[in-house]
């Protein structure tokens, strides 16, 4: 696995990819967690300049997005990825809600859905990619 940096610049990412397949891109921090939310700091997407250098350059237009939580961070990050015109699978067993619990949660997968990502299981996605 490789940490990506916002600040890193000239990143190789035909060779980075060929000697990893995971990555953690660093996402803007604006302070504690309750400034970082109002103020929309979890677009890691816009946030990182080498997500979109990355995206370009991977042999792939399929992205699988699941983690914490999935109004904020996963939200952004599928419509980021869908903006830059991949396809996005969201894994509805692998997310978590945030503050706004289980109503959120769904309001946030029929929104993703209408923009056009897939939403599946986890079972289901590795099922249909082995």
């Amino acid at each position: 696995a490789r940490f990506v940096g916002m600040d890193e610049a000239d990143i190789d990412w035909s060779r980075e990819l060929r000697r990893r397949h995971e990555f953690f891109l660093e996402k803007r921090s604006l302070g504690n967690p309750e400034v970082n939310r109002r103020r929309c700091a979890f677009d890691v997407v816009r946030g990182n300049p080498n997500v979109e250098r990355l995206v370009h350059t991977a042999d792939t237009n399929l992205w699988c997005v699941f983690g914490v939580s999935l109004e904020y961070c996963v939200r952004s990050a599928a419509l980021g990825l869908l903006a830059l015109g991949q396809t996005v699978v969201v894994l509805r067993d692998a997310v978590v809600p945030g503050p706004g619990g289980d109503p959120a949660m769904k309001r946030a997968l029929a929104e993703l859905e209408s923009r056009g990502a897939k939403i599946t299981s986890t079972g289901d996605f590795l099922g249909a990619h082995a």
